[in-house]
């Protein structure tokens, strides 16, 4: 299972934590997650929260991750899909 990766959506205010893609080498789900990363940093005073999907996070970091991106003030969920087959 070391291959196995996690996906996440992460809801907050303020400037997303760019540099946390890096450190759990992961990237945006889709092109609009990407969008809404790049609004977070040019208009962090919104009003609203920001709302972006990430994937590629390693299994091994669940709750590292999580932990991180609250430090930052954003809440993250674990949205992976699990096979119940399996």
């Amino acid at each position: 299972m070391t291959d196995a990766t996690l996906t996440f959506r992460c809801v907050g205010y303020g400037a997303f934590p760019l540099d946390q893609l890096r450190r759990f080498t992961c990237w945006p789900l889709t092109t609009d997650d990407a969008n809404a990363i790049e609004l977070s940093i040019r208009a962090p005073e919104r009003d609203l929260p920001y709302c972006v999907t990430v994937t590629g996070v390693p299994y091994g970091s669940l709750f590292t991750f999580m932990d991180r991106m609250n430090s930052f003030g954003w809440r993250s969920e674990d949205i992976t899909p699990y096979d119940d087959a399996a």
